[in-house]
Formats: structure tokens, sequence, C-alpha cells
């Protein structure tokens, strides 16, 4: 498919409006660049936040159990 390899947020919204594979997977949804750069900079960095404390969580407690210290 023809959706790999496109990070930019202006190309995104470039191919939600020009690209088939974009226009199904957004549901025919076509917001520009600056609705997409929010998005990734509000949304995504606390979804990031999110996962990162939750991995360090439970490595530390995979840690504890193994060698009997909590971290």
């Amino acid at each position: 498919m023809l959706i790999n390899n496109i990070y930019c947020s202006r190309k995104i919204g470039e191919s939600l409006r020009q690209n088939i594979h974009f226009m199904w997977r957004s549901g025919m949804s076509k917001p520009d660049y600056n609705t997409i750069n929010r998005f990734r900079g509000e949304r995504l960095q606390q979804v990031f936040q999110l996962i990162f404390y939750a991995k360090r969580n439970a490595l530390s407690s995979h840690r504890s159990c193994i060698t009997g210290f909590s971290a």
C-alpha cells in the first residue's frame, strides 16, 4: 500500500486529498496540516508519555521480581 514512509504533516494533508488509500483510511476526513500537527503535538505526546511510564513501571516491577530489590 502507498501509505508508508510519509511523516511530514503537510504531505499527510496533501495525501488525504489526493491518495485514495489515505482518503479511505481517514473516513474521507480532510484535515489540513495544521490540524494534523496540533494533534501530534497535543494528543500523541500524552499517549507516548503514558506508554513510556507504563513500560518503565513494568520493567521496574519485573526487575524487582528477579532480583528481590525494589527500584
